[in-house]
């Protein structure tokens, strides 16, 4: 729709996971003044969804560069084996597809 765009807001996390048990219009009213100061956002909104997904996200712990190194050990011992994903390469969507496009080209190495 001209004239709109689109967001998604998170809260609450490992830090703060408590804010994100807040009821609906509490977390609406409290994000809607940050994004008009953070991003300019003017007007209300015309469509908000609400999800609440307590374990969304997984976090990467200190120490984390070892599991990847298990993970890259078992792939140098195991050839033809391979390792992506979240678990890899970054959490986010696009780090995911980013991921398994990396992953795609080292398993189909190009002709």
């Amino acid at each position: 729709m001209a004239g709109h765009v689109a967001l998604t807001v998170m809260i609450g996390g490992t830090r703060q996971p408590e804010l994100a048990r807040r009821p609906t219009e509490k977390l609406f009213a409290a994000v809607e003044p940050d994004l008009r100061t953070l991003l300019g956002v003017t007007g209300a909104p015309v469509f908000r969804r609400h999800t609440f997904w307590p374990h969304a996200i997984p976090q990467y712990n200190l120490g984390y560069e070892q599991e990847l190194e298990v993970m890259a050990a078992a792939e140098r011992s195991y050839p033809g084996f391979f390792l992506g994903g979240q678990a890899r390469d970054g959490i986010s969507l696009p780090a995911c597809v980013a991921a398994g496009e990396k992953l795609a080209a080292r398993a189909v190495p190009a002709a």
